[in-house]
């Protein structure tokens, strides 16, 4: 299911960030090694956040807050 980026402003960061998750920020275009170790349709929509080892492409700020277990 691809989500509309702009619920997340394009930052999901500044989303992990204000809910104190710690997280590794990783930018395909210069470590496009990262992106090519995702499968499946989850490629088609960014930003893909990756919770637990399940990527999550293109998504929302519920669906983020929801993989996280924080509102």
């Amino acid at each position: 299911m691809a989500c509309p980026v702009a619920a997340l402003a394009g930052r999901p960061s500044a989303f992990l960030a204000q809910h104190r998750v710690s997280f590794t920020e990783v930018n395909v275009l210069t470590h496009p090694k990262a992106f090519l170790e995702l499968r499946g349709p989850v490629r088609k929509a960014l930003p893909i956040v990756v919770v637990r080892g399940e990527a999550l492409g293109g998504c929302t700020q519920q669906r983020l807050a929801a993989a996280l277990g924080v509102s």
